[in-house]
């Protein structure tokens, strides 16, 4: 009598349970994890370049563990005072306080990147477990599911994430999809106990997903892929749905209260259009956007198999917009309609590349520009969580070649980590400070305008050596952004050309050369003004938009340009110009260093009585007002010696307001500071400065003495 065919168990039966499993897997994942040290050991010593310096060291939210603090956390835009980024990643900021504050770790880069790297081992972990479930068919499986992991957690396409601090956004989403895919998928095993707990383990995963990246919603796309591949052959729909449903029903939870908040904290002000010069799809028609975006996806493919030019920024023009006869473009279409052709092939029979290939197409979904556009074209850390489709492929490829042609499969796998881990080790070296990241971008991505920006900034020292390169550099920026309209141009690399314009005018001017150094300056000019047009042209646009919507916002604009525009109006002693430009950006953003350049060019102009009062302005201003106190103190000397303005008590000086030429001045100052607040419009600041006129100094309604 013939024995009963055993019933093939579930897929995924296959996950660790047993404390044996445990202890079998134990050494595996310690290896993956000597690994990525091997490849990443050298990314602890890199610095805070990129965009590390602003969200790390300029956002006061993470830099005490206070109530308030976490509730900016939760209610702001991630940029928060920065600038309008419309994105919200709260749980992300919240890490950022942990390091800072809580861990004590401060602006010290190394403490972020141990954290980083803590991530990623945890998520090459997850990747290992994952592996085993879709390799558990192949001869070999446990050796495919750790070469996926190695492969993936080494190769250098995840340095951005990695190695850049700010990538933890990436790290902690990629841990939400990952965490949450493994916990849905026991959840869902009917056989299993505790599927409460799994439940509560996959709100908790996806809730961090979601809450540090937007892209973490995409969970729910790749758990559907691996239930409709895996599952649907063995199980009805309705039997499938009573399975899942507790997980898919579950992310309501955090998902909604997401959505809530993200449209609490960005539902405040209009947010900017996307700037051409970041993401050219933007500005370009549907068609031709589309189709650069789907050249973009191939480059991803090839860099995904040759790291050699790896860059922290791809903006205008570095990948210029595609046309109906773009070779490189319609290669990228082919090669991608033949992955998702693939993908529908491989269901059948072989469903680990099907699922793979699917992962891919789902993760980069969001940042892929093909349905949404983002603020970037193309950024290596949007590849963090897709190259783990890839990676599966490759894997999958190997394996099968090598026991076609008789290869050793563990042999070639270690020969490709070690050769994409030495590479990751090479990058971590481009991450050290703003020279070497930008130098390193130029090199592999020569035609972007903002790293010609950034690189010319890179490259002056405080010495000021290197100003000539850097003139250079911004030559190459503005000729890439020449042919951009107003429009669609943006103000920054004025700002910073008129800068080092001028700086190359000081540098001739120390020298003598008067004729030389006037024509620098007025080369700055020329730069500053078509900046001036750019930024007022965006300025319009973002209030025309709040106003529709019945948003009463602030000025606008890039307000560093017009301190670098009054500076270039008072090289070449036009006065007025200059103060005007101070004037406007002061509107902007009222930081010290306006009032302090107001006061100079009133000084220049004769009208010491205004330069005092300005400086009095920013002193009641409040940021870092103890350098405006210093200068007050010496103008007062310089141009009235005797006056009673200042006083000296144990080496301090300090300003003596019950003198009556510093006390008329004071309440003058708050009462021009109220205006200026109003016309802002901050209203609230206006009333608080005048109460503070009323009560500690005596000043009458509206600020009179």
């Amino acid at each position: 009598m013939k024995k009963a065919p055993e019933k093939t168990k579930p897929h995924r039966e296959t996950l660790p349970s047993q404390k044996t499993e445990w202890r079998r897997r134990l050494l595996p994942v310690i290896a993956l994890w000597v690994c990525a040290l091997a490849a990443y050991s050298n990314s602890f010593r890199t610095g805070l370049p990129f965009d590390n310096e602003w969200v790390i060291q300029q956002d006061s939210r993470i830099q005490a563990a206070t109530a308030e603090n976490l509730r900016l956390i939760f209610t702001e835009d991630y940029s928060y005072k920065s600038s309008s980024s419309g994105l919200y990643r709260p749980l992300t900021t919240l890490s950022y306080l942990v390091n800072y504050a809580i861990l004590g770790n401060g602006p010290n880069p190394a403490a972020y990147h141990w954290v980083n790297f803590a991530l990623h081992a945890i998520n090459m972990t997850l990747v290992y477990w994952l592996g085993l479930l879709l390799f558990r068919e192949l001869n070999g499986g446990r050796q495919a599911a750790f070469a996926l992991a190695a492969l993936w957690g080494v190769h250098p396409l995840l340095t951005e994430s990695v190695t850049n601090i700010v990538g933890r956004a990436d790290l902690l989403a990629g841990f939400g999809i990952l965490a949450g895919l493994l916990c849905h998928i026991r959840s869902a095993d009917n056989s299993r106990p505790n599927r409460a707990r799994w439940i509560a383990m996959f709100v908790l995963a996806t809730t961090v997903g979601v809450f540090s990246k937007e892209s973490g919603v995409t969970v729910v796309g790749v758990m559907l892929a691996y239930d409709l591949i895996f599952f649907r052959g063995n199980r009805s729909a309705a039997e499938l749905w009573r399975s899942c449903r507790p997980t898919y029903l579950a992310l309501i939870v955090p998902f909604g209260i997401f959505f809530l908040l993200r449209a609490n904290a960005l539902g405040k002000t209009v947010i900017p259009a996307i700037p051409f010069t970041d993401n050219p799809a933007a500005g370009a028609a549907f068609f031709i956007g589309r189709f650069t975006a789907v050249k973009v996806l191939g480059k991803y493919l090839w860099l995904m198999l040759w790291p050699a030019n790896l860059s922290c920024d791809y903006s205008f023009n570095q990948i210029p917009l595609s046309s109906v006869g773009d070779g490189k473009a319609w290669l990228a279409l082919a090669v991608c309609t033949g992955l998702g052709g693939l993908a529908v092939l491989a269901y059948r029979r072989q469903r680990t590349i099907s699922f793979f290939l699917g992962l891919f197409f789902i993760t980069i979904a969001p940042t892929a520009n093909l349905v949404i556009l983002i603020g970037a074209l193309m950024a290596e850390r949007f590849m963090y969580v897709p190259a783990l489709g890839l990676a599966g492929c490759v894997v999958w490829l190997v394996h099968s070649a090598s026991r076609r042609i008789g290869v050793s499969f563990a042999a070639a796998m270690v020969l490709l980590c070690l050769a994409y881990g030495a590479r990751t080790f090479v990058r971590n070296w481009d991450w050290q400070d703003e020279q070497t990241l930008w130098t390193s971008a130029a090199q592999a991505a020569p035609s972007s305008y903002k790293v010609q920006v950034h690189l010319a900034s890179a490259l002056v020292q405080p010495n000021g050596a290197g100003l000539e390169q850097a003139v250079s550099a911004i030559d190459r920026a503005l000729a890439i952004l020449a042919p951009v309209p107003d429009r669609l141009n943006v103000p920054q690399p004025y700002s910073v050309a008129g800068f080092f314009y001028r700086s190359q005018g000081d540098a001739l001017a120390a020298k003598n050369s008067g004729a030389q150094s006037r024509g620098w300056y007025d080369r700055s000019l020329d730069a500053l003004l078509h900046g001036e047009r750019v930024d007022r042209t965006i300025a319009r646009e973002v209030q025309s938009e709040n106003a529709a919507r019945g948003i009463q916002t602030a000025a606008s604009g890039w307000y560093p340009l017009y301190l670098e525009l009054g500076e270039t109006y008072m090289r070449l002693s036009n006065l007025p110009q200059a103060l005007a430009s101070f004037e406007y950006g002061r509107a902007i953003n009222p930081i010290p260093e306006f009032f302090e350049d107001m006061s100079r060019a009133y000084l220049a102009n004769r009208n010491t009585e205004r330069a005092e009062t300005t400086l009095l302005e920013g002193i009641l201003a409040g940021a870092d007002s103890s350098k405006l106190v210093s200068e007050l103190a010496a103008t007062y000397r310089e141009y009235d010696p005797q006056s009673c303005a200042v006083r000296n008590q144990n080496g301090t000086t300090s300003l003596n307001a019950g003198c009556p030429a510093v006390h008329r001045q004071l309440c003058v100052a708050a009462r021009n500071l109220a205006g200026l607040y109003r016309r802002m419009p901050q209203p609230a600041l206006a009333q608080a400065i005048e109460a503070r006129a009323r009560r500690e100094f005596g000043c009458g309604d509206a600020g009179s003495p």
